[in-house]
């Protein structure tokens, strides 16, 4: 059964911050009915079906970060995937609010999720960084 964009809207808390008047969204100066925002999702569903037959693969894998833009596209690769979709979630030096949101979006799409902290590489990264020649004195 599709995901309905008012399952998806009602889902994601930080959506719910959209002027959503009874069937029609309101962005910038344009309107767009619900009808249209139904025709993209399919269109949006379908190319991505499109994209991993034609990559040779049966899933994918998405970075679920707690924002908008990933779990709309978590949203749209499990209704596209089905059960052949990996969520990760990928903590950070970020938002404990993030990682809850991320991990509520797998919650309520029934999105598989695995967790890998990259916390110690990050910071190897970064001291690394701090010791190589493209950084000033300054700046360490």
């Amino acid at each position: 059964m599709p995901v309905s964009l008012q399952r998806i809207f009602a889902a994601l808390d930080k959506a719910n911050n959209l002027p959503y008047y009874g069937g029609i969204v309101r962005v910038r100066t344009c309107v767009i009915t619900m009808s249209d925002m139904e025709n993209l999702r399919q269109n949006l569903v379908s190319w991505i079906k499109t994209q991993i037959r034609e990559a040779g693969r049966e899933g994918a894998v998405v970075g679920l970060s707690g924002g908008l833009d990933s779990s709309v596209v978590a949203v749209l690769c499990k209704e596209a995937l089905s059960d052949k979709l990996l969520g990760l979630v990928m903590p950070c030096h970020g938002l404990e609010e993030d990682k809850r949101d991320a991990l509520e979006v797998a919650r309520k799409f029934h999105i598989e999720v695995e967790e890998v902290d990259l916390h110690e590489i990050c910071d190897s990264l970064v001291g690394e960084l701090v010791q190589s020649r493209f950084f000033s004195k300054d700046a360490r």
